[in-house]
C-alpha cells in the first residue's frame, strides 16, 4: 500500500556536451582531449530532478529511444519500478556499456527528483535502502551514510 501520493513524470530532456580538456590527458591506455557528458533532465509538477555520465553521446539515442517512453508517465516516487522496467528494456542491448550508463544517468535523475520533493537529503535514500554498492558510491562522493 503507498504512503504518498503519485507524482506523474511528465517529460525527460536528453542532451550530450563535449568539454575540451586544458590540455591532451591519458590513462596509459589510450589518450584524449574532450570528455562527453549526458545530461537527463526529469520534469515532474514544478520541479526538475538531474541526472548524468560520462559516455559517448550514442547514449543519448538509448535514452530518447528506449528508456524514455518507459519513464514518462510514471511515478516519480517508484524508483524501483522504473529501475526494473529500464533494465528489462536494455536486454538485448546488453546490460553493460552505453545501454547501462542510459540507465544510470536516468536513475541519478530519478533520485534527485524523489529527493526535491522530499524534506530529506538524497543520501538519506541511500542509508535507508542499505545497498552495499550506494554506500560505495556514496563514498565516492564523500557524503557520510549512517544507519539509524
Amino acid at each position: 500500500m503507498k504512503q504518498y501520493e503519485s507524482i506523474p513524470i511528465k517529460g525527460l530532456k536528453v542532451s550530450a556536451y563535449k568539454i575540451p580538456t586544458d590540455s591532451q590527458e591519458a590513462d596509459g591506455t589510450i589518450e584524449w582531449n574532450s570528455t562527453t557528458i549526458v545530461l537527463v533532465e526529469l520534469m515532474a509538477e514544478n520541479k526538475t530532478g538531474i541526472g548524468y555520465t560520462y559516455a559517448h553521446e550514442a547514449t543519448t539515442v538509448v535514452i530518447e529511444k528506449t528508456l524514455k517512453e518507459i519513464v514518462v508517465g510514471k511515478d516519480a516516487m517508484n524508483i524501483s519500478a522504473i529501475s526494473y522496467a529500464m533494465i528489462r528494456a536494455i536486454r538485448n542491448s546488453g546490460q553493460c556499456g552505453i545501454s547501462m550508463m542510459a540507465v544510470s544517468a536516468v536513475d541519478n535523475a530519478l533520485w534527485d527528483l524523489k529527493a526535491k520533493f522530499s524534506i530529506f537529503p538524497y543520501a538519506r535514500y541511500w542509508a535507508r535502502l542499505k545497498m552495499p554498492c550506494l554506500f560505495m558510491e556514496a563514498a565516492v562522493l564523500h557524503l557520510t551514510v549512517t544507519h539509524k
